[in-house]
């Protein structure tokens, strides 16, 4: 954090000398933005923007600060004007998609999300949100599609392993359900419904010492 604030404080001795410099407004933004100041990193940008209107980073990261704050609805044409500059960005377009889910356009979202992983199909967290997104609209089968590559690549996200294990389990795709059901066990070994869920497998499976221990 200190190099941030060191320079932070460079920058503005830049800026103090010559307010019309962008490179030194930029460097303001993105140092207050790793700082985590999102209010004063957007307002930094947008003095970027009044700079130089064709700046795409500062579009883009003044999106990030606003899906950081949670603004999706102002984040969206920020990162909007980001893509039409800088067209096949594997980020603007995750946290367009993002900031589309949140704001109810799921038919946005998947379009910009579906883009993310034709660009990067190791995007986990962009798989991960299709499936929040075609479980939201009963879309099993992509769902459960999108929930197992999520769980390939990005297996740190505790809620993949149960979103997908409860998925195929109520769909009765039992012996899938067991391992991500598992797995989310050993992350969370308290979870009441998971155990009933594995105790019925196992009990399906015949396996009655595993059902009788879980």
């Amino acid at each position: 954090e200190q190099n941030w604030i060191d320079a932070l404080f460079q920058y503005q001795k830049v800026v103090w000398r010559n307010p019309n410099i962008e490179d030194a407004y930029l460097g303001v933004a993105n140092c207050l933005l790793n700082l985590k100041s999102f209010g004063d990193a957007i307002r930094a940008y947008s003095k970027v923007l009044e700079l130089n209107p064709y700046n795409h980073q500062a579009y883009f990261f003044a999106g990030f600060a606003l899906v950081s704050i949670e603004n999706y609805a102002q984040a969206i044409p920020m990162l909007t004007q980001a893509l039409m500059l800088d067209p096949d960005n594997e980020d603007t377009y995750f946290y367009l998609g993002l900031s589309y889910h949140k704001t109810n356009n799921q038919t946005r979202a998947l379009e910009a999300l579906n883009r993310t992983v034709k660009i990067n199909n190791e995007n986990g967290f962009a798989h991960y949100l299709l499936g929040n997104i075609y479980e939201d609209i009963l879309n099993v089968e992509k769902a459960i599609e999108s929930y197992t590559v999520a769980r390939n690549f990005t297996p740190e996200i505790k809620d993949v392993h149960y979103r997908l294990g409860m998925l195929l389990y109520r769909t009765d795709y039992l012996k899938a359900a067991m391992e991500p059901l598992r797995d989310f066990v050993i992350l969370e070994p308290d979870s009441v419904q998971v155990l009933k869920a594995l105790g019925h497998i196992f009990i399906d499976q015949k396996r009655y010492p595993e059902a009788i221990d879980t």
